[in-house]
């Protein structure tokens, strides 16, 4: 004999949360890696900020982590209009990132929209000192329709993207692997 379908109950109240944790500043000072974030729940309207955090710790990080903001140097020269050749100097040292919540960006950010500031430097042969370097900030698309502010090229937010998700890997302990032999040493 046949059982029924089960009956599909609905209920009706608030929707249940959901969180998510989005990168502010993710920062290299010395041998230290310095990453605050937000956990934000973004069932609400407006999203509401639930907690937020600072991560700093001297252990290295993965490999890709320090890859993720050498990338960066090209998109900061063609955003600042620098020859390809200051790109390859710029030495990426931070990034901030804002969230404008609720204006309509894309869903993979659940309507929020991301902007940065890129934070670096350049030695300069003939000073003392390095060139110190803060990009304007940009965001990554229009904050509304009728804003003709500049935005960020699509290779730079992906580049950005990168070094949120290094990010997120380094908060969720991923580091760099210490190898326990050398090379060449019998085990």
């Amino acid at each position: 004999m046949m059982m029924p379908p089960p009956k599909v109950i609905q209920l009706d109240g608030p929707k249940p949360p959901e969180y998510l944790r989005r990168i502010t500043k993710v920062k290299r000072k010395d041998e230290k890696i310095i990453i605050h974030w937000r956990k934000v729940d973004v069932s609400q309207h407006p999203a509401q900020i639930i907690t937020c955090g600072t991560v700093e710790c001297a252990e290295a990080a993965d490999p890709a982590f320090y890859e993720s903001f050498d990338g960066l140097g090209a998109h900061v020269a063609d955003l600042l209009e620098m020859t390809p050749e200051w790109g390859q100097k710029f030495h990426a040292k931070g990034v901030s990132f804002s969230w404008r919540e609720n204006a309509g960006g894309d869903t993979d950010r659940r309507g929020a929209i991301m902007g940065a500031v890129v934070t670096g430097q350049i030695n300069i042969k003939k000073a003392n000192s390095p060139l110190l370097i803060n990009t304007p900030h940009v965001p990554e698309q229009p904050y509304s329709a009728e804003s003709p502010e500049p935005t960020l090229s699509v290779e730079f937010i992906i580049q950005l993207e990168e070094v949120m998700l290094q990010a997120e890997y380094y908060l969720d302990g991923k580091r760099a692997q210490v190898s326990l032999f050398e090379k060449g040493v019998a085990a």
